[in-house]
C-alpha cells in the first residue's frame, strides 16, 4: 500500500508538471504555435471554416485539409497570374507584382515536393516567408517574421554603429564602383585619399556584412562573399523601386504596404504612426541618390533613432 501510494503520488506529481497550462510556459510550444496561425488564419477567413474541432485527430485531419486546399488554390494562383499579367508594367503595382511573380515560380516546384507528405504539412506553417510563394503565407508568418526583423536589427545595432562611425569617419563609398562614374570628374588624389587598409575596407569584416543584412531583412548566407552581391543587388532593387514610388506617389499605399516599404529600406525600428511620414521624407532626401547614400541613410537611422 505505500509502495502503491508513493508511485500514485509520484505520478500524479508528473502529469502535474507534464500537463501544466501553456500561459505558464516562457515560450510556446511548437504545435501551439501552429494552432495559434491557423486559428488566426481561420478567423480573419484567410483558411476556410469546416466547424468546430473537438478531438486531436479532428484538429489533426481538419486543419491539414485546410492547408492543402489553401497552399493549392495559391499555386493555382499564381499558375493563372503568370498567363495574365503584364510583361510590360506601367505602374508600381504592376512591376512588383511582376517581380514577385518571377520569385514564386521558382518556389513552385520546391514546395509542392513537401504537398507529397501530408504529415509534414501542418509543419509548414513554422517556415519563413522568404522560403514560400506569396500565395500561401499565412498572418501569422508575416508577423513572425516582423517581429524577428526587428529584433535582428536590435541585436545587431552595435555593429550597425560602427559601420555608421566608419564611414563617417573615412568618407568612404562602398558602392562607388557599382554606382558608375560618380566619381569621375575626381582627380587622382582625390581618388587616392579614400583608399584604406584592408582592416578598415567597409566590406571586410563578415560581421559587418552580416548586420547590414539583418537591417535589410536578407538571409545571412548572402554575406559570406566579398563584396556581398545580395545587398547591392538589393540596392539596385531599392533604386528601381524608388524611381516608382516618386512616380507613382504613396497615395495609393495601404498601411502593410507602407511598414513594407520601410522595412526594404532597413527602417524597421520606426512606430506605426511615423512610418508614412519617413518614407515619404525618404523620397524627397535620398530617392534620388546614390546606392551610398540610401546605406547610410538607413545606418544613421537605426543608430539615432529612439
Amino acid at each position: 500500500m505505500i509502495i502503491r501510494h508513493v508511485v500514485r503520488r509520484c505520478r500524479q506529481l508528473h502529469l502535474t508538471v507534464g500537463c501544466r497550462p501553456l500561459s505558464t510556459q516562457e515560450k510556446s510550444s511548437i504545435f501551439r504555435r501552429i494552432k495559434n496561425d491557423i486559428d488566426d488564419a481561420e478567423s480573419r477567413g484567410v483558411l476556410p471554416s469546416f466547424g468546430p474541432k473537438p478531438t486531436l485527430a479532428n484538429w489533426v485531419a481538419t486543419s491539414t485539409f485546410q492547408l492543402l486546399y489553401f497552399y493549392a488554390t495559391g499555386i493555382f494562383e499564381v499558375i493563372r497570374r503568370r498567363a495574365k499579367i503584364s510583361k510590360t508594367p506601367t505602374t508600381r503595382k504592376e512591376w512588383r507584382m511582376l517581380r514577385t511573380q518571377d520569385r514564386d515560380m521558382s518556389k513552385i516546384v520546391p514546395f509542392c515536393v513537401l504537398l507529397l507528405d501530408p504529415i509534414i504539412l501542418p509543419f509548414v506553417v513554422l517556415l519563413p516567408p522568404s522560403f514560400l510563394p506569396s500565395t500561401i503565407i499565412l498572418p501569422g508568418q508575416l508577423r513572425r517574421q516582423r517581429e524577428a526583423h526587428i529584433q535582428s536589427v536590435s541585436e545587431a545595432l552595435p555593429e550597425l554603429r560602427r559601420a555608421h562611425e566608419l564611414l563617417e569617419r573615412l568618407k568612404i563609398q562602398p558602392f562607388a564602383d557599382e554606382d558608375g562614374d560618380q566619381d569621375g570628374d575626381e582627380d587622382e588624389d582625390s581618388v587616392e585619399s579614400v583608399k584604406v587598409d584592408d582592416e578598415e575596407d567597409f566590406w571586410f569584416h563578415r560581421s559587418r556584412r552580416l548586420a547590414i543584412c539583418r537591417l535589410y531583412g536578407l538571409p545571412a548566407f548572402q554575406s559570406i562573399p566579398v563584396p556581398p552581391l545580395g545587398i547591392e543587388s538589393h540596392m539596385e532593387f531599392l533604386e528601381e523601386d524608388d524611381a516608382w514610388l516618386v512616380k507613382d506617389g504613396l497615395d495609393g499605399l495601404g498601411p502593410d504596404e507602407v511598414r513594407e516599404a520601410v522595412n526594404e529600406r532597413g527602417l524597421c525600428l520606426v512606430s506605426e504612426a511615423e512610418a508614412a511620414p519617413l518614407l515619404r521624407w525618404w523620397l524627397d532626401h535620398v530617392a534620388a541618390g546614390s546606392h551610398d547614400q540610401r546605406l547610410k541613410a538607413a545606418l544613421a537611422f537605426s543608430v539615432f533613432y529612439k
